[in-house]
């Protein structure tokens, strides 16, 4: 299953794209638009019959061969050798407490379990990953060595400490061969020639989604060009500001960051720019929100019950989502609760807009 804070930040940054009054069967949701008069803010342009060219949908046996290489590595599994000499390159499990003058220092050793790493890629301080080197399985030793001077944590940029290190295993590949045995555990194909058929089907649909997507960015881009902003409502620039500022609090969770280092190392700003930044952000969200809610106004786009259920499983099992699954790593809410009912309607609602907008292009 895909990392759940990624699916649910994708999810939620989709459907935060529009807020449109609709009728749904059962389903409803509040508008934040309901109160205002969207002609006076939003006047739309042309949106049908926009001329929109179809990426050529085409799988090379090359691409399948590719796509079987990679589940069949993906399958590989590590053994985890109790005995050995480590070696240059090796990936090992060590175990380590660092000590500055005797005394364990904060952040330089390891849990129960130890750690893994690559030796001669570790990123490990100079004269780690050799000290490792050479170390037999259950080996404990000492390494003594010298932080560099441009250290980030300045009470040990220069210098000495000694890492004592425990060589728990040494971990080898277990690779799988591409075979019937393989095939068996992934498919009911009776044969590679029947597998590659199915793994060559899978691809064109993959492709066929993304060249619809593809189609459907030109059109709303050229649905915005077309339409003009008069006015934007200031308390719904200030909402999009408030969810776009949540929305990258939780992608700097993800690094363990705070927001305001997401801004100044990633995002590359200061507080003046990202301020800028942060409303141009937000009324360019408002004015997607206003002329999708006028678009749906205008064709009275719905959604009912049973769009919505199939919609949803077909959210799921692109996402790789098992239910299940789901509850246990997120304490027990299920995917529409972490989500948010209303949001999932909401991306529903912005696949229907584009879906009638392409039905009624003109495609070459």
């Amino acid at each position: 299953m895909k990392n759940i804070a990624k699916v649910l930040i994708s999810v939620s940054v989709v459907a935060t794209m529009v807020f449109a009054t609709a009728c749904v069967g059962d389903l409803k949701y509040d508008d934040p638009y309901s109160k205002y008069n969207l002609d006076d803010y939003v006047e739309l342009g042309k949106y049908e019959g926009i001329e929109v060219t179809k990426p050529e949908v085409k799988v090379t046996k090359e691409e399948v061969k590719a796509e079987i290489d990679a589940r069949v590595a993906d399958k590989t599994t590590e053994e985890h050798k109790k005995s050995g000499t480590a070696e240059s390159g090796d990936k090992v499990n060590i175990s380590y407490v660092g000590k500055k003058d005797g005394k364990a220092f904060e952040g330089g050793s390891t849990g129960k379990g130890g750690t893994d790493i690559v030796l001669g890629a570790s990123g490990y301080i100079a004269g780690f990953d050799d000290g490792v080197i050479g170390m037999k399985v259950g080996e404990t030793k000492d390494l003594d060595l010298t932080f560099p001077e441009d250290y980030h944590e300045k009470s040990l940029a220069g210098q000495p400490v000694v890492f004592t290190v425990t060589l728990n295993y040494i971990s080898v590949p277990k690779t799988v061969k591409y075979d019937m045995d393989f095939i068996k555990s992934v498919s009911k194909a009776k044969s590679k020639k029947e597998y590659e058929a199915e793994v060559k089907k899978e691809l064109e649909k993959k492709k066929e989604a993304t060249a619809k997507n593809a189609m459907y960015g030109t059109l709303w881009n050229a649905i915005m060009d077309n339409a003009k902003i008069k006015k934007y409502p200031q308390e719904q620039v200030e909402r999009a500001q408030k969810e776009e500022e949540e929305q990258l609090k939780q992608y700097a969770a993800q690094y363990n960051m705070s927001l305001d280092d997401l801004i100044k190392n990633m995002m590359q700003m200061d507080k003046t720019q990202y301020k800028k930044y942060a409303e141009e952000e937000a009324k360019r969200m408002v004015a997607q929100e206003m002329v999708f809610s006028k678009i749906l106004q205008n064709e009275k786009i719905k959604l009912t019950n049973s769009e919505y259920k199939t919609r949803l499983k077909e959210l799921k099992e692109e996402q790789g989502i098992d239910d299940e699954e789901f509850k246990k790593a997120s304490g027990g809410k299920t995917f529409e609760e972490s989500v948010d009912k209303n949001k999932l309607i909401r991306a529903f609602l912005i696949d229907k807009v584009c879906e009638d907008a392409l039905s009624k292009a003109k495609v070459k």
